[in-house]
């Protein structure tokens, strides 16, 4: 199994770096139907708007697809749906026992599929597996340069998230890139083994930063905001304004023992949840004489 240099939490891995940044939409735009919220009916199936997938190699007179749109979405806030991507063994080995899907028509997964701007070094999104019998999900990305790969990353794991989580993917060093392709799929798609009915889940994909959603029942009137709330994988503590210099951070559990400590110098701080049981906590943020509290409920 291969395993990139990648940040993934709320699971315990965190080789690398932590990489959490509130974000909207447009870190995301470059990508085709980058949330999974445009798709096309075709028959009886529906069709990931900007991707092909292993429904359009299967009658779409049938019952049965590999690729569905899911309401189990996230994070919250942020869409309303996310690609359900799921094999089937029953069929083997026609196309429809394969959850596969990439950006762009037939062709696209070996060669360029849409334009790139700028120069981006991660992946990111939320994703979540339901393995069996050992199946191994992939995450891939390349992207190209006058229609040559100049580099590409590519994450493959067997382990069952139990719920959704999030990962940075970052991408070996390169020079230029004008354009890319992501494939997803349930099952090593590199060697194309199946092993059992694994789903694999994929939302929000973006490009270095993580999209996040504030929900509207989380703004405050004494200018602090918590979320999401509940939390798995990070929270984002927000204040209407940057607060002063010297502003404290800090975070007790439901024993009040401090957890977290941190110098708040910015309208926004971002923390990881790695590590953190589930239960209620107390964040605060004391700027001046001024002290603002919110509950946080962690869930795992």
């Amino acid at each position: 199994m291969k395993q990139p240099l990648l940040t993934v939490c709320s699971l315990s891995y965190f080789p690398l770096m932590v990489l959490f940044v509130l974000a909207s939409a447009v870190s995301g735009g470059q990508i085709p139907n980058h949330g999974f919220e445009s798709w096309t009916a075709s028959g009886n199936a529906l069709n990931p708007d900007g991707w092909w997938s292993s429904n359009d190699s299967v009658s779409s007179s049938g019952s049965y697809f590999p690729i569905t749109r899911s309401a189990d979405h996230y994070p919250e806030g942020a869409g309303s749906y996310s690609i359900r991507i799921a094999n089937n063994t029953a069929l083997l080995p026609a196309w429809g026992a394969m959850g596969i899907a990439w950006t762009g028509a037939w062709e696209g997964n070996d060669a360029p599929a849409f334009p790139l701007e700028g120069h981006p070094v991660s992946l990111c999104g939320y994703y979540k597996f339901v393995s069996e019998n050992g199946d191994v999900f992939r995450i891939f990305i390349a992207l190209y340069h006058n229609g040559t790969e100049v580099t590409q990353a590519e994450w493959m794991n067997t382990e069952d998230t139990g719920g959704w989580a999030s990962f940075v993917l970052p991408f070996p060093e390169y020079t230029e890139a004008d354009s890319a392709r992501i494939m997803l799929s349930a099952f090593d798609a590199d060697n194309f083994e199946v092993q059992g009915n694994s789903v694999l889940y994929v939302d929000n994909l973006s490009f270095d930063q993580l999209i996040t959603a504030t929900p509207e029942s989380a703004e405050r009137a004494d200018g602090m905001a918590v979320y999401p709330n509940p939390a798995r994988d990070v929270v984002c503590v927000k204040t209407v304004t940057p607060p002063a210099r010297g502003a404290v951070l800090q975070v007790f559990d439901a024993a009040g023992r401090c957890v977290v400590t941190r110098a708040c110098t910015t309208g926004l701080t971002v923390l990881p949840l790695e590590g953190w049981a589930a239960g209620t906590y107390v964040v605060t943020v004391q700027t001046g004489d001024r002290v603002m509290r919110q509950v946080l409920q962690v869930n795992r």
